[in-house]
């Protein structure tokens, strides 16, 4: 044998048609593909006992709130002084309460609004850690950073006391348009059952905020007590700190950090506006076929195609 074998006058080598098997790198690759599959439930583990340790916070908080109106006047004291933000207070030394802007944001004083923020915190949360380059760290950074951008910001342009995790809300789903934009959710309102993705979601909401925000300024009777231009820094905050804390994901792609946000932001237009239009498709379907059961169903059929195949566009 010249370790070559012919078969109808074809040279076929040996070590093609019987290829030997590198057991070595077989061990080393299947080992591989344990550790990363380890770290990734490492990752979500830590994830999820970051998400636990806020939501514990939070309702620790809110409970002494409610302690101390009730019954706890030196208390109720002490919350006020180091539980709330107000920065434009002449009264309020920002030297000594440096600290207010990131305690606020786990202060809540109404059951409303600490569910509220608590429910939208955890299905951000529970939709960012499918994404297995977020890590527990991550999700304590953008909290705490759309908690203090969104409430020194509130308070110095609108001179009101401020509490809330509303920023950091904000700050995470602004994380969550960016690197999971094709996520999807069903609305309860205000058209219930029309689905939109992540990316349409931060659109609505910065569009929302900012109309309120700036109806807040030039209105003498509002009494409106939600802290519109806090969740606008909050999402600003998080979008400016989102390629600091994953970079691996774009410096391959950008020279500077000013290419990555214009990289960010040409992303995020270009999936949302896909959003759009399958929104309004959703939307004439609605109209067009819903005058009987069947129409809706058919309805229903398309808008799940159309979202099914949006959403695995990415993958």
């Amino acid at each position: 044998m010249d370790g070559k074998r012919r078969n109808n006058s074809k040279v076929v080598p040996l070590i093609t048609k019987y290829p030997i098997l590198d057991f070595g790198k077989l061990y080393m690759s299947h080992k591989s593909a344990l550790f990363t599959q380890g770290t990734h439930e490492y990752n979500r583990i830590m994830v999820d006992r970051y998400t636990n340790l806020l939501n514990t916070i939070n309702v620790v908080v809110f409970s002494l709130w409610r302690y101390a109106i009730n019954s706890n006047l030196s208390m109720l004291k002490f919350l006020e002084r180091n539980f709330t933000c107000n920065i434009s207070d002449s009264s309020y030394s920002f030297q000594k309460k440096i600290y207010t802007p990131l305690t606020s944001g786990v202060s809540h004083i109404t059951l409303s609004h600490l569910l509220s923020n608590l429910w939208a915190l955890n299905t951000i949360i529970n939709s960012l850690k499918r994404d297995n380059s977020i890590k527990g760290k991550d999700i304590i950074l953008l909290y705490a950073a759309g908690s203090i951008s969104g409430a020194i910001a509130h308070s110095m342009i609108t001179k009101t006391v401020v509490v809330g995790a509303s920023g950091a809300v904000m700050s995470l789903l602004t994380a969550e348009a960016i690197i999971r934009p094709r996520d999807t959710f069903t609305l309860m309102f205000p058209i219930p059952g029309i689905t939109l993705s992540s990316a349409q979601l931060l659109d609505v909401t910065i569009v929302t905020n900012f109309i309120m925000a700036i109806h807040s300024l030039i209105s003498v009777n509002d009494k409106s007590r939600i802290a519109w231009f806090g969740h606008i820094f909050g999402a600003l905050s998080g979008f400016i700190l989102l390629p600091i804390i994953k970079k691996s994901n774009y410096n391959n792609k950008c020279k500077n950090i000013f290419s990555t946000y214009k990289l960010m932001w040409k992303n995020h237009r270009k999936i949302s506006n896909q959003g759009w239009l399958l929104t309004l498709k959703d939307l004439w379907d609605i109209i067009e076929l819903s005058d009987n059961t069947i129409g809706m169903e058919i309805s229903k059929q398309r808008s799940l195609k159309r979202w099914r195949s949006f959403s695995s566009g990415w993958r």
